[in-house]
């Protein structure tokens, strides 16, 4: 039995575990929210854009195709930089057209913050804050994905 898996008896470390070892099958995932109207009215799909996680990690060329279908089918891109928010607004590098053919059009790119401690969750690097002007409810995302340069 020298090779037979360790067993996980603490319950915040079994949950660790299974968060980050967590995935989910993107043609599974889309096919569920395509076909849940309640899904559609009470989801909205974010993934990860950085250099060095998300979708940037697909970077295989057989792979660029489904890393552009996940970036299409996701209503937001958190996004670590001010290069890339300018980018999926039309700002740099792609034109608007190309963003609406390429990902299905403009997407806000939120600053996340990937906190591994309970004093950072509040402190984004370099002080990069997502500003959405709306009360904190779920509309005032879906209006972030609806307008993602904000209106004044």
């Amino acid at each position: 039995m020298e090779n037979a898996p360790t067993m996980i008896t603490d319950d915040g470390a079994d949950l660790r575990h299974g968060a980050t070892h967590f995935k989910v099958n993107f043609g599974q995932l889309r096919n569920v929210i395509d076909k849940s109207e309640r899904a559609k009215k009470n989801i909205l799909i974010a993934v990860a854009g950085g250099a060095d996680d998300g979708t940037s990690e697909v970077r295989q060329s057989v792979d660029v195709v489904v890393r552009q279908e996940i970036e299409k089918f996701a209503q937001i891109i958190f996004a670590s930089s001010p290069a890339q928010c300018e980018f999926r607004i039309g700002q740099r590098g792609l034109t608007l057209e190309d963003l609406r053919l390429r990902y299905g059009g403009c997407k806000p790119g939120l600053h996340g913050r990937d906190s591994h401690d309970q004093e950072s969750v509040d402190q984004p690097d370099d002080n990069r804050f997502s500003w959405i002007k709306e009360p904190l409810k779920f509309d005032a995302l879906r209006q972030a994905w609806i307008d993602p340069e904000g209106g004044p």
